[in-house]
């Protein structure tokens, strides 16, 4: 934990049940929840609410996820904050999980059994998991646009900018 005001939103365990299925050591997993928190999450939310967000009861369903009706009455139905950070984690956990930095060096882990997938193949898995993550934080937005009384100082209608860098691999 890096501050008494940073308290992770989920567990290791949770990537698995929230996102998709995970099995790495529990340290591993520990460091992409919170990367995910304070490098996908804290920037969209904003310094305020990400340290409210644990601890204050009313924004349950905002992490959670549910449904609510809009002003027009329209019933509106969304994942919660807990699984958008969730596949945040996974897909951050994918591009890395085979290397490890050892006393060696920074190695690829395999053994007889199993053989490992080439980066891009993993890259696509990522981007396929940040893709889901995106969407799920952009219903949160818009559940908190609903809900003027209970985030008063929300102020993003609903949007959700991208940050994420671009490449394209030009040959091959």
């Amino acid at each position: 934990m890096i501050t008494e005001h940073y308290k992770p939103i989920i567990t290791p365990d949770d990537i698995r049940k929230l996102a998709r299925p995970c099995d790495v050591d529990r340290d591993v997993a520990e460091r992409a929840i919170e990367e995910a928190s304070l490098l996908d999450i804290k920037p969209k939310l904003g310094e305020a609410l990400f340290v409210r967000l644990v601890d204050n009861v009313k924004y349950s369903r905002l992490l959670e996820g549910g449904d609510y009706e809009d002003a027009d009455g329209n019933v509106h139905v969304f994942a919660g904050l807990r699984r958008a950070l969730a596949y945040y984690s996974w897909g951050r956990l994918v591009k890395t999980a085979t290397n490890h930095l050892t006393r060696f060096g920074y190695v690829k882990k395999n053994d007889d059994y199993s053989h490992a997938t080439e980066i891009k193949e993993r890259q696509i898995a990522a981007n396929d998991a940040f893709s889901v993550a995106d969407g799920y934080i952009q219903e949160c937005f818009v559940y908190m646009a609903n809900n003027p009384e209970i985030f008063p100082d929300y102020k993003g209608n609903g949007r959700l900018r991208s940050y994420r860098t671009r490449t394209k691999i030009i040959g091959k």
